[in-house]
């Protein structure tokens, strides 16, 4: 399982007739709401039953390991895609949804012009 939880809070855990590899997920752990979802007995358990429990950013693996969930960083599961020879780069950023002070960053780390 590869992805970024919880969009639906009552979609967790999945059902049981789910037998999974849980590769590379990610908590956001700014919102209450997921936490106390993912801290859950019934998450928990499910958690601990099919663990350790890939994470694909430090927070997530941190959150988890401090709650006592088996758990070890694995990055994003995307990550190990090759590369698709059929598309060239191209000269410039996308930063889509991006806080101001990421946007800020990213200027100073490049040459590229801004648009």
């Amino acid at each position: 399982m590869n992805s970024w939880y919880l969009d639906n809070h009552t979609s967790w855990p999945p059902s049981n007739s789910i037998y999974p590899l849980l590769i590379s997920i990610h908590i956001n752990t700014n919102d209450e709401r997921t936490l106390n979802t993912f801290l859950s007995d019934k998450s928990r358990e499910y958690l601990i039953k099919y663990g350790p429990v890939g994470a694909r950013s430090f927070s997530t693996m941190n959150f988890l390991n401090d709650n006592d969930i088996p758990s070890y960083f694995s990055g994003c599961l995307t990550l190990t895609l090759d590369k698709n020879p059929n598309i060239n780069n191209k000269d410039f950023i996308i930063a889509v949804d991006a806080p101001k002070e990421i946007i800020s960053f990213l200027k100073t780390k490049t040459k590229k012009k801004n648009h």
